[in-house]
């Protein structure tokens, strides 16, 4: 067959021997062929590959799956007229024929001026980019080979261009950090070589770069500092034309700016910090879909003097200003704060304030749960005070219906779980393209599902169509990923599922909400320890949680044989009809028999003609043992 190259630098694609982008080859596949580049020899035995693509499987589910991957490889070669994959009894390699640029990347020679720009031209960007790094184990692989690529590139193009132009030089590294975003040597070479041409406030905005990307791991001493520092961080006046409801759309969804604090030359580190943490927030904020946000490179350009001005410009509803305090000598080191205040734009009225330390010692880690802490703080105030604005004087937009149906969910009964299913109608009535209330319409099908216990289909069915029309949305709403996984779940798919999650984490990796589902998903596919921890970390982030995080809880306190702390758990749920099978099967085993026969009575008033064995049968859970303690439980409880 003919030969076909494949890019695993930048968003992997495939391309025939005449440069045809073969679009079908499955994604899975990318990782598998990335593995095998990676791995001695470029070939693995397919326990290895299984292993490897599905650590998280069942005992047998991963070779079974890696035979309906290979199954779909195969039909695509045969309908491409291209051959990828070549297996020799147990082993998977890379045909000979199939070049890579990853390979090339590796063999070449690249240590010359005149090289950087083929050099550039096949680094396309970070390796599998587009893969999610957060959640499993292929995600941490994929990030660590990835750093390790990115550092034999970054190593690779600065030896290349050591002894180039002034002008390669430059044009060659800033284009080596668009590729290579993450890199702060990269980022060092070129702010040194603007400062020895003078170029200062390109220089200064370089350095920012670099606090943004590494926080103060490897900030610059302040020798290399002293020649920037001074130069002022001046905004340039943006244009007065009123901007056509900037970045709203008729769901009514707030817009909210986040002003960096007024530049103070005396605390660069501070001051460099402090703008981290604001674009910080502002990308977490995007990830929530809950609110717009100005960009901000905009928000940078405000007249500080004229905030309201500004705001009323650009139609913003909500204005968050900031400010660096505790600076100076009278102040202690390392203990400067910087504060945020959330106001109306329209009233000036104050509705949100928090302070904060700020720790230069503060790893990237902790620094970006701090960004996602403000960030949810922040969407919390919001939706209370747009939902005491409404009244109900005013006719709702579709982002107050939206409102209202989340309200309604957090109660874990019928009637309010389809109240809030209206809720998100009327919202998609008013915006068809709202991706919050479609995967709030998917999740109150899936709580209905859950509480009526009776396997309907056809309810999963509508449930996963309207997380898959999220999701066409809103690629990237970490919410229709979430419920995707949710509904693959309920219908017995658990690998589908879990990778599911895996991108909702990679997306929202502070969301307690997904959290929990996270927790209670991992528990139905028997994964009891990390369900474990990730429900406490639900938790952890939201203290004061609704019934579901209790629910949830107390379902992997159960499994792992904790039946006291499952009861403390269910105590602490509001709406008792929906645990009353969990309540009375977990204090069966904790031989609270009063208890287990109150829980049955109580639930089989609501459902009399309820079967153990008809509905045990449609249970998801992936190991058959659970299954077994779980209806050896209920029946010590009385259920027959």
């Amino acid at each position: 067959m003919p030969t076909a190259r494949l890019n695993l630098l930048g968003e992997p694609t495939l391309f025939s021997e005449d440069g045809i982008h073969l679009s079908n080859f499955p994604k899975k596949a990318f990782a598998l062929a990335a593995f095998l580049v990676r791995s001695p020899q470029a070939r693995a035995s397919k326990r290895e590959l299984a292993d490897f693509l599905w650590p998280l499987s069942a005992a047998g589910q991963g070779p079974r799956n890696l035979r309906q991957l290979l199954f779909r490889v195969r039909q695509f070669e045969l309908s491409a007229g291209v051959q990828v994959l070549n297996a020799e009894g147990d082993t998977i390699k890379l045909d000979e024929m199939v070049s890579t640029d990853l390979l090339l990347l590796k063999e070449g020679k690249w240590a010359s001026a005149a090289k950087a720009k083929n050099l550039l031209s096949l680094y396309q960007g970070p390796f599998l980019q587009g893969f999610p790094t957060l959640g499993d184990p292929v995600g941490q692989w994929v990030l660590q080979h990835r750093r390790a690529i990115e550092d034999e590139f970054v190593e690779t193009l600065l030896a290349a261009v050591s002894e180039a132009s002034s002008e390669l030089r430059q044009s060659s590294l800033s284009r080596g950090i668009e590729v290579a975003p993450t890199s702060v040597s990269l980022r060092r070479e070129l702010m040194t070589d603007l400062i020895k041409q003078g170029k200062l406030p390109e220089a200064r905005r370089i350095l920012r770069d670099i606090q943004l990307v590494d926080g103060h791991k490897n900030f610059p001493t302040p020798r290399e500092l002293a020649p920037i520092s001074a130069v002022p961080n001046t905004p340039t006046p943006i244009d007065t034309t009123p901007l056509p409801q900037a970045g709203r759309d008729h769901a009514g969804v707030p817009h909210l700016i986040i002003l960096p604090p007024k530049p103070m030359t005396e605390a660069i580190a501070e001051q460099f910090m402090a703008e981290a943490l604001v674009d910080d927030v502002t990308i977490a904020l995007t990830r929530l879909r809950s609110v717009s946000i100005l960009a901000p490179h905009t928000a940078r350009q405000i007249i500080i003097g004229d905030v309201a001005g500004q705001s009323a410009m650009l139609r913003a509803d909500y204005v968050v200003t900031t400010k660096l305090v505790g600076i100076g000598a009278k102040y202690a080191a390392n203990r400067a704060k910087f504060s945020l205040m959330l106001e109306k734009a329209s009233t000036g009225d104050m509705i949100w304030a928090e302070s904060i330390v700020l720790n230069h010692d503060t790893g990237p880690i902790q620094f970006a749960a701090i960004a996602n802490g403000i960030a949810l703080s922040l969407v919390d105030a919001i939706e209370r005070s747009k939902l005491r604005s409404f009244q109900a004087s005013a006719k709702p937009d579709a982002y107050i219906h939206y409102l209202n149906g989340q309200r309604d969910l957090q109660i874990l009964d019928l009637p309010s779980v389809r109240r809030a299913r209206n809720s998100f109608k009327e919202a998609l009535a008013l915006s068809p393209n709202f991706a919050p209330a479609h995967a709030g319409f998917s999740q109150s099908l899936i709580y209905e599902w859950v509480m009526r216990g009776r396997g309907d289909i056809d309810v999963l069915s509508r449930a996963r169509a309207a997380a898959e029309r999220a999701r066409d949305v809103d690629p990237l709403f970490g919410g229709a990923h979430q419920m995707l996984g949710r509904a693959s779940l309920f219908a017995g798919d658990f690998s589908t599922s879990l990778e599911h999650f895996s991108e909702a984490e990679a997306l929202n990796p502070h969301h307690a909400d997904m959290l929990c589902d996270f927790a209670d998903t991992l528990m139905h596919s028997s994964l009891d320890k990390r369900a474990n921890s990730t429900i406490e970390l639900a938790i952890e982030l939201n203290p004061l949680a609704p019934d579901a995080y209790w629910w949830a809880s107390a379902g992997i306190k159960f499994f792992v044989g904790d039946y006291n702390e499952a009861l403390q758990h269910l105590e602490k749920v509001k709406n008792r009809e929906p645990v009353l099978r969990l309540t009375a099967a977990c204090a069966a085993m904790a031989g609270q028999d009063s208890l287990a026969n109150l829980a049955r009575t109580r639930f089989l008033e609501t459902d009399p003609g309820f079967k153990l064995d008809d509905w045990i049968s449609v249970l998801p859970v992936r190991d058959a043992s659970h299954r077994r303690h779980y209806r050896d439980a209920l029946r010590k409880a009385g259920f027959k």
